[in-house]
Formats: C-alpha cells, sequence, structure tokens
C-alpha cells in the first residue's frame, strides 16, 4: 500500500462489494498500517539539522548575541485556511515505507490566522488576523 488511495478510492478502482467502513476496519487490523497524520515539515538534511541545534546552543547562554532575556518576545500563530488542506490530512501509512508530506499551495481563498506571544514580563493580547 502506498498510502495514496481513500477506503471510497480502494473500493471503486478494486471493484470492491464491501462498505467504505468494512474496508476502514480491513485496513486498520493490519499491523503494518497506521492512520497518522501527514508530515508538514521541512525536508531537512542531517547538516542543516546540526547547524541549528549549534545555532540555538550558541545563543542560550550568550545574551551579547540578542539582548537579555528579558527584552525577547516568543510567538507563534496559527493559520485556517477556509478553501482548502490547513496541514491536517491523515492517511493510512505503510510503516515499511518512508512518511508522506503535504504539498503547499502559495495562494487560495480566505483565511483566518490567530497571533499571540510572551515575554518575561507578560503575555501579548490575542490578535485575529483575516486573509483575503
Amino acid at each position: 500500500a502506498k498510502g495514496d488511495y481513500s477506503a471510497r478510492q480502494l473500493k471503486g478502482e478494486l471493484s470492491l462489494s464491501a462498505s467504505e467502513r468494512t474496508i476502514q476496519r480491513v485496513l486498520a487490523a493490519a499491523d503494518w498500517l497506521i492512520y497518522t497524520k501527514m508530515d508538514n515539515t521541512l525536508p531537512l538534511s542531517v547538516e542543516d539539522k546540526v547547524a541549528r541545534e549549534e545555532w540555538a546552543w550558541a545563543r542560550i547562554f550568550n545574551t551579547n548575541c540578542c539582548g537579555p532575556w528579558d527584552s525577547i518576545v516568543f510567538s507563534d500563530e496559527k493559520k485556517w485556511t477556509l478553501d482548502g488542506p490547513d496541514g491536517f490530512q491523515t492517511y493510512w501509512r505503510d510503516t515499511h515505507r518512508p512518511t508522506r508530506q503535504t504539498k503547499r499551495r502559495q495562494a487560495g481563498g480566505g483565511s483566518v490566522t490567530v497571533w499571540a506571544g510572551f515575554r518575561a514580563a507578560g503575555k501579548t493580547k490575542l490578535a485575529v488576523l483575516y486573509g483575503k
């Protein structure tokens, strides 16, 4: 199994008389298949990972490079797309094969993004941004 088909597609492609739910149960019973979220990561090489870790370790105790910790803001955001994949795609993965990665689109319909941050002195207000 390449993990390229849904239960509905398997039923149609193989002309199976079983229901989609039965096909899903059979797939779930296979010990070499797992239902998992698709990877949404950068394909980093070993060298890239080592360089990132070295960069982080160099800054943990050296506040001269980026200022004292109380002047640093940690933030994160979450974006929901209103017209397509939002990164939460799942599939049946054969544990003997490499994981799949999602495809990203550069443009599309509307979106909603929320953003927040925190630092030593407290947290920011939640910001809600509406896209196109």
